[in-house]
């Protein structure tokens, strides 16, 4: 199959998810701040645990079909970003299949939270050469584990592998702040 003989095409889809991804939740956030409360918003208040599940399912899928199909080996900041979104699978999961959507709103919250610094650090690291973030950088510079700052994939001028888990941390963030959202006539 040519989306998984190459890494370019599987990463040009999953880039243009991300990028949908991302107007999404722009959109969202500006229907939020513009005190909608609209077709748009109650959809995903009602769908919130099924979309964040989508996302979380995504992005696991993505991550490990990256480093078991196309053998690139995560670095360790990577891994700090990979320990908070798995965890998020079978907690929605879960939330799905019983139906404890209220409970596992913070769990996700927090998880997302803990994920979005991790990954907008990730992301500067790999985008600038500033001095005050590689400082901080933890990566191997011995050459025997992937730089933290290198990137495998680039998609539309911007988009890397910590972009794509950015953008899934701040969906799922942005979801379940919706779903714990009082409701309203």
């Amino acid at each position: 199959m040519l989306l998984f003989d190459d890494p370019y095409y599987f990463s040009k889809l999953i880039g243009t998810v991300v990028l949908l991804t991302q107007v999404g939740v722009a959109l969202t956030v500006l229907l939020l701040v513009m005190g909608s409360r609209g077709k748009w918003i109650q959809f995903l208040k009602t769908h919130h645990i099924l979309l964040a599940f989508i996302v979380v399912l995504t992005a696991v899928s993505s991550s490990l079909i990256y480093s078991d199909v196309f053998h690139m080996a995560p670095c360790k900041l990577c891994w700090y970003q990979r320990i908070v979104i798995f965890p998020q699978i079978v907690v929605l999961g879960v939330a799905l299949w019983r139906g404890h959507h209220r409970a596992v709103a913070d769990f996700s919250i927090a998880l997302a939270c803990i994920a979005i610094p991790i990954s907008i650090f990730h992301y500067l690291l790999q985008m600038t050469d500033a001095p005050a973030i590689h400082g901080f950088a933890p990566c191997d510079v011995t050459g025997q584990a992937p730089s933290c700052s290198g990137y495998y994939v680039i998609m539309y001028h911007y988009i890397t592998i910590p972009m794509m888990a950015l953008t899934a941390s701040a969906a799922v963030l942005t979801l379940m702040v919706i779903g714990k959202m009082k409701s309203y006539a």
